[in-house]
């Protein structure tokens, strides 16, 4: 069992306390039952600032200790193990449990998770309760997951997700069942239907989704075909884009040359045509790559895009900047070069141009990461961002720097500095971890955001997080 306390500081020196409990139980060698009250995330990192230039919403992965664990139990529709969902749908996205959809902590009242494998059963289940915060109402969240392995290295799974809110009428489900078969040692084939139910969304709320691999130590093509409906709403998930079908193919050849500095040449082409359920293209993206791999470690990538994109509404890109609806075609080049990451110094360039929708764009990143010792690293990014279109030029500027130091196996310190020039802040977020004894910690977190012109505060926090966990079986 866990104790937690935290503490909040603002500039008046106000303070509030609370206290939580977390329990754990084994109720077999392969099931784990968890509980939690008052559950408390304040020890999670912050998110890294990303810059938008597209019309759909970012993907922030999930950060939270509580949910990470046995976090590849409740995946679902996933083509790679914990893969990001690279503009397609993540029916389950734990994200959307207490944190709104700005980001902003909200209270988690406390919640029960059963996970593990029976057999030949792996089983997910999770029932959570946010307390109400205006001006989001609270919340109950309950997930089932299960998948049973069958034949050599295949399996078939359920999801099914229900927010249920404390306000009449307000619900939420998502429902589906998937299939992943692999065969012949180098065939793949992933399969998933999903529903969706809303209050006055009862048709065309589906999804559904084929993907084929065949892939070997020389030639790797993928092929997969995505129907999503207009209603499909997974409100505990991520979808970024409704009411399309989307092909996806991709192809590509890993020759190993007798060199002596090159490694592996990776040439591969892949295309990603966009249609609405009337059969009208929306969007078309054709990638050229050229990839070499180095014995050092160090990887240089060569890319021509070539995009379609038609916009039946305007939308902002910037502020004071919109994208009149028309059809664009706009290409660019891309080139990209990452040393040895292992190496004591290692850094990334990367730099892209052409046109971007009425105009053009170019965009530079600068990645530095110094590792002297086992004990310290410290990483810097830089990216810049240059939009010169019709209706006038934006130039945007992201920074970070992510500094670690472990003074033992049981003590670290992580520093992660951001200025993003859209937000004009500069934020850190310095998080203190000592392990005074086996899964209890304590936690010092500061977090400060500063206007990036006029120097002032504009949000600070400092909160102290004690666990300590008692064997009471």
């Amino acid at each position: 069992m866990t104790a937690a306390l935290s503490k909040f500081a603002t500039d008046d020196m106000a303070a509030t306390g609370d206290v939580g409990l977390d329990f754990k139980y084994g109720l077999t060698p392969g099931l784990t039952l968890d509980a939690t009250l008052k559950t408390d995330f304040s020890q999670a990192e912050v998110d890294e600032q990303q810059i938008n230039l597209t019309r759909f919403s970012l993907f922030f992965p999930e950060k939270r200790d509580f949910f990470l664990e046995n976090a590849g139990i409740f995946g679902f529709a996933q083509t790679r193990e914990g893969s990001a969902p690279e503009g397609e749908i993540l029916p389950f996205f734990s994200r959307r449990i207490g944190l709104s959809s700005d980001g902003i902590p909200l209270p988690v009242l406390g919640g029960v998770r059963l996970t593990g494998r029976a057999g030949s059963y792996s089983v997910g289940f999770l029932n959570m309760e946010t307390q109400k915060s205006e001006p989001e109402p609270g919340n109950n969240f309950t997930v089932l997951r299960v998948k049973r392995n069958i034949l050599a290295q295949s399996e078939l799974g359920v999801l099914w997700i229900n927010r249920q809110s404390d306000q009449a009428g307000d619900y939420n489900r998502t429902f589906g069942v998937e299939s992943n078969f692999r065969m012949f040692q180098n065939l793949r084939i992933s399969s998933f239907v999903a529903a969706t139910r809303t209050d006055g969304l009862e048709n065309h709320n589906r999804a559904a989704r084929v993907w084929v691999e065949w892939k070997t130590n020389l030639l790797e093509a993928r092929h997969s075909y995505l129907d999503i409906g207009k209603n499909f709403n997974a409100k505990v998930g991520f979808v970024p884009r409704v009411d399309i079908r989307k092909n996806d193919t991709s192809v590509g050849w890993r020759p190993r040359p007798k060199n002596p500095w090159i490694r592996e040449f990776f040439p591969n082409a892949r295309v990603q045509y966009i249609t609405d359920h009337q059969n009208r293209l929306l969007t078309r993206t054709t990638e050229l790559d050229l990839q070499a791999e180095f014995h050092s470690g160090a990887i240089f990538t060569l890319t021509r895009v070539l995009n379609f994109e038609r916009l039946d509404a305007p939308f902002p890109i910037r502020r004071r900047i919109h994208i009149d609806p028309g059809d664009y075609n706009f290409n660019d080049w891309l080139v990209d070069f990452r040393s040895n990451p292992s190496a004591r110094l290692s850094g990334q360039v990367r730099y892209e141009r052409g046109d971007f929708w009425d105009g053009e764009r170019r965009e530079l990143q600068l990645g530095l990461t110094f590792r002297p010792h086992y004990k310290f690293s410290a990483t810097g990014r830089y990216q810049r961002d240059e939009l010169r279109l019709k209706q006038g030029i934006s130039t945007s500027h992201l920074f970070n720097m992510r500094v670690h130091y472990s003074f033992s196996t049981r003590m670290f310190l992580d520093t992660l500095i951001q200025y993003n020039s859209d937000l004009r802040r500069v934020s850190s977020n310095i998080r203190f971890n000592l392990i005074h004894r086996p899964l209890s910690d304590i936690f010092i977190v500061h977090n400060e955001q500063r206007d990036a012109f006029q120097g002032g505060v504009a949000d600070k926090s400092l909160t102290f997080k004690y666990t300590h966990m008692l064997d009471l079986f």
